[in-house]
């Protein structure tokens, strides 16, 4: 349902940037996991350099210019700006402009050191602190810089430029002017000059190094990854993880079930496939008292962009109430069934740097089991399965929480909700398997398998049946639902037992019945569920409504529809052989809308007779919730009117229901949508288009606007 969920999240995600050629650089502020309490805004790090470092003294023989691979705690001083490739340095002994092809000086560089020699020294430049950075001032008496983010070079005795000075974890210096272009060297036949380059291009010339006179020699340890044991013996563990990945266009939650290895070396841990970018690695932790601690800041590798992973844990603050920076994260694991479990107050992160402010991913819900994985699978139809439809009737239920003072009623717990509940389901029989589709609401296409007893009155349905994997595209979202039974006195789940009518072929339960996650998040709930058999017959279909119709804002002109699925004496109908046809009024005259395929992208050929059931999940969603209008602005301006009308086919009849008008009024709203201002006071739909008569908790469209209800 991607252009009705489109609608719904717009102001809810925001656009990002691109970055590191197929991944995404992103804020420490990330949505909520879908279904959790919790939001990430994480603080910004306060962990160790990436880059560690041993220090020697330069020889003291005489005090040579040495190179500069992490941050000093000054930076002032004597330096040689060098492009060490070639072996050549920029010549700050010029007096004229320092912005000149070849403002070059040819220097020998051993093992990151070059002499101090006489035509060394004049070309060297001062370093020293201004406010806001840092002045460049080359030997000849000029300093330089840039005031705008473009190429080029500004000289000046008398003009301190400002510079703000850095060290990448490469070694190279970063050399970034005030109107934000980066000193670099260009190594053009034509140019061999030290010179600004813009912003969007600067990665297109070379680095450049800084070396200290009198520094201290410093060697760059590269990250070593964790590497298990001589002769240690790993096996296999099924990781059962959720989180957010950051994809091309937003962050995209995913639920991984996956067979990863774990290994025990006394009490060292060490575990593989914690990062999603980097799945072979391995981090390790330490195992005292049923607890593995493993510590932050662990280098997982390298991804083909020459782009680091490092693993990094948050905790829940309560004094925040935010996810933190931790120096660890915390499991704990069960000497019996050797499971291993995340701390629900804990999650981690991949990034590029411990000390950086992005996030590739971050993760929650972290259970590893012995052996491998296996993810479920959704129930399969026998081929050829004979099916009948039924009617579902039932009692809707939800629970608002104990935090929603206005809806507690007095109540601690929270108060509950009921209301009247119907759909229609897929009935099949093959031997004593029973199949039923549509029991959820969330994945309608889904089927469960029962069993018919012995002596056909009862048909059981297992508890924790998976249902498939939920996906709300552009939501971000997905999940695995389950369907059980919930004994509200001990709290269990258990089977659904349907009690079976044979002669009426009758379906009845007063359990109450979930759809929920494998984290007991539930999203759908139901009691007192009757299924009952649609009797085919002719009947004329009862007259629809237009629920509301927008004909502006950001995604362009919309109607809903309410199109009954009964009779107007108010029988069942089948959905298999009911549809609508849109009508407009124009100049007076009353007409068909026809959808017509190169106008409405997902559809095959045009369509003017919609079938009940149809969904392009795009344009055009299943019984009337959405139907995006792609007629243009000007044509839709035409109409006076719109309506629709129901179309039956059972009983090997045609009959045509009444057409529900409404007239279009141009009414701005607040928001900028154009519409039926008196059709949407008041209205409020859920995410799946179901009209609510009170929201409890999540998103919902309230008067024609999204509203998150807490």
């Amino acid at each position: 349902m991607k252009k009705f969920y489109s609608m719904l999240v717009a102001v809810m995600i925001a656009a990002v940037a691109f970055a590191h050629e197929g991944r995404i650089v992103l804020p420490r502020t990330m949505p909520s996991p879908f279904g959790a309490k919790k939001s990430l805004v994480a603080k910004p790090a306060k962990q160790k350099l990436a880059i560690s470092k041993t220090v020697r003294k330069a020889p003291e023989v005489a005090e040579n210019y040495v190179k500069v691979n992490s941050v000093p705690e000054d930076w002032e001083g004597e330096y040689l700006i060098v492009y060490e490739e070639c072996d050549t340095i920029m010549n700050g002994g010029l007096t004229d402009n320092l912005d000149a092809i070849g403002n070059t000086v040819a220097v020998t560089i051993e093992d990151e050191e070059i002499a101090s020699t006489t035509e060394t020294d004049a070309a060297s430049f001062t370093i020293a602190a201004v406010e806001g950075g840092y002045s460049i001032k080359g030997k000849g008496g000029l300093y330089m810089g840039q005031t705008s983010d473009a190429n080029g070079l500004l000289s000046n005795a008398k003009t301190q430029y400002v510079n703000t000075l850095s060290i990448d974890e490469d070694g190279n210096a970063v050399i970034l002017s005030s109107g934000g272009a980066y000193l670099r060297y260009n190594a053009a036949k034509n140019q061999r000059r030290f010179r600004y380059y813009k912003s969007a291009t600067y990665e297109n010339q070379k680095p450049i190094a800084l070396y200290k006179k009198g520094g201290e020699k410093t060697e760059v340890v590269k990250p070593e990854l964790v590497v298990l044991p001589e002769g240690l013996v790993t096996e296999d563990y099924a990781l059962d993880v959720r989180g957010y990945v950051s994809g091309q266009e937003d962050w995209e939650d995913e639920k991984i079930y996956q067979t990863v290895q774990v290994g025990f070396d006394g009490t060292d841990v060490y575990i593989q496939g914690l990062s999603y970018w980097m799945p072979e690695a391995y981090v390790k932790g330490t195992l005292q008292d049923g607890q593995i601690v493993v510590p932050n800041c662990q280098y997982m590798g390298e991804d083909d962009y020459g782009y680091k992973n490092y693993f990094m844990s948050y905790v829940w603050s309560e004094e925040d109430v935010n996810y933190v920076p931790s120096d660890y994260a915390l499991f704990y694991y069960d000497v019996e069934t050797r499971s291993i479990v995340m701390d629900e107050e804990y999650m981690y992160a991949e990034t590029d740097d411990p000390t950086s402010d992005v996030l590739y991913d971050y993760w929650y819900s972290v259970t590893l089991t012995p052996g491998e994985a296996v993810e479920p699978e959704a129930v399969e139809v026998p081929e050829n399965l004979v099916v009948t439809e039924y009617k579902m009737s039932a009692t809707s239920i939800a629970s608002s929480s104990e935090d929603d003072s206005d809806e507690s009623n007095g109540d601690e717990e929270g108060s509950i909700e009921t209301k009247a509940y119907s759909t229609h389901v897929m009935v099949g029989f093959d031997g004593n398997d029973v199949y039923i589709q549509g029991l959820s609401e969330w994945l309608p296409e889904a089927w469960v398998k029962g069993t018919l007893s012995g002596d056909g009155k009862t048909v059981t349905i297992p508890s924790g049946q998976y249902l498939g994997k939920y996906e709300m595209e552009l939501f971000g979202v997905s999940d695995y639902l389950f369907i059980s039974a919930v004994n509200l006195e001990t709290q269990e789940y258990e089977d659904i037992v349907f009690t079976y009518d044979t002669d009426a072929k009758t379906f009845s339960t007063a359990q109450d019945v979930l759809v929920l996650n494998d984290v007991d998040d539930t999203y759908e709930r139901y009691n007192d569920i009757t299924l009952t058999p649609v009797v085919e017959m002719a009947a004329t279909p009862a007259t629809p409504s237009v629920v509301l119709i927008t004909t502006g804002g950001e995604y362009g002109a919309s109607v809903q529809f309410e199109i009954p699925t009964v009779d107007v004496n108010g029988n069942e109908m089948l959905t298999s052989k009911l549809s609508y046809v849109i009508y407009v009024e124009k100049d007076g005259q009353a007409q068909k809308l026809t959808l017509e395929a190169g106008v409405y992208e997902e559809l095959a050929e045009d369509m003017t007779e919609i079938p009940y059931t149809f969904t392009d999940e795009w344009d055009i969603y299943a019984g009337g919730y959405m139907i995006y209008l792609n007629q243009g602005a000007d044509e839709i301006s035409s109409w006076t009117k719109i309506g629709v009308q129901s179309i039956y086919t059972g009983g090997g009849e045609r009959h045509e229901s009444e057409i529900g008008w409404y007239e279009i009024e141009d009414e701005v709203y607040e928001d900028g949508i154009v519409g039926v201002k008196s059709q949407m006071s008041n209205v409020i739909y859920d995410m799946l288009g179901r009209r609510v008569s009170k929201p409890t908790h999540g998103l919902y469209i309230i008067n024609g606007k999204k509203v998150l209800v807490k």
